[in-house]
């Protein structure tokens, strides 16, 4: 699974960058709890862009417990 999100930043008065984070994650889906956890983050990545200019970066990932004792936290 797949999953991106977008968060538009303002940086000044007049100009604003957007950061887009996406994630590629492997989950299981937990019956007794009625949802999925996230037991592994393949890949992830963030781009910021804005007004002439666009930057990637694939931060190391960590692990963390965040979400029922397995998922991941991003530096």
């Amino acid at each position: 699974m797949t999953e991106s999100q977008n968060k538009k930043v303002s940086v000044s008065d007049n100009h604003s960058v957007t950061v887009k984070c996406t994630a590629t994650f492997v989950t299981r889906y937990n019956a007794s709890k009625k949802r999925r956890f996230i037991t592994q983050i393949k890949s992830a990545k963030i781009t910021v862009s804005g007004y002439g200019f666009s930057w990637k970066k694939s931060p190391t990932i960590t692990k963390r417990v965040i979400d029922g004792g397995s998922p991941y936290l991003f530096y």
